[in-house]
């Protein structure tokens, strides 16, 4: 099992500047983090990814989860969660790491909801959320 991130915005002009390579970094993340893994495998498959797609509504005062959807022709299951966002912020790096670690708590619930745990990743949230706001490329500039 793989997790992998995605982000799907749906509100025009309600968006985060994460990048590709964000995305890739943060699920490489959480597949390491996320102990067991039987318990996901046990439950959907071992040959099941688990992917979590990133968005943002106005409207929102918290994260708010969709999901789980079950791709059988994939083999991937998803969720979807919005976060609090505003229309055309500006985002600078204290906000974006507050964003970062709204996302790891979230994903964290829900993986214990499936009998996993992230711990690792979200007791040291802030400072993975620190690391990915500095890092070349994780961001797209303005």
């Amino acid at each position: 099992m793989r997790i992998h991130v995605g982000q799907i915005y749906v509100e025009p002009g309600v968006a985060f500047p994460f990048t590709h390579v964000f995305q890739k970094h943060i699920g490489d993340l959480l597949t390491n983090a996320a102990v067991p893994k039987e318990a996901f495998s046990d439950r959907f498959g071992s040959d099941y990814d688990l992917i979590f797609n990133l968005s943002a509504k106005q409207c929102l005062v918290s994260p708010e989860v969709k999901g789980p959807a079950v791709f059988k022709r994939h083999k991937t299951v998803e969720y979807t969660i919005f976060l609090p966002g505003f229309l055309n912020a500006v985002h600078d790096k204290e906000s974006l790491a507050a964003v970062i670690c709204q996302l790891l708590k979230a994903i964290s619930a829900i993986l214990g909801d499936l009998g996993m745990s992230a711990s690792a990743a979200e007791n040291d949230a802030s400072n993975i959320a620190l690391d990915i706001v500095n890092a070349p490329g994780m961001v797209r500039q303005s």
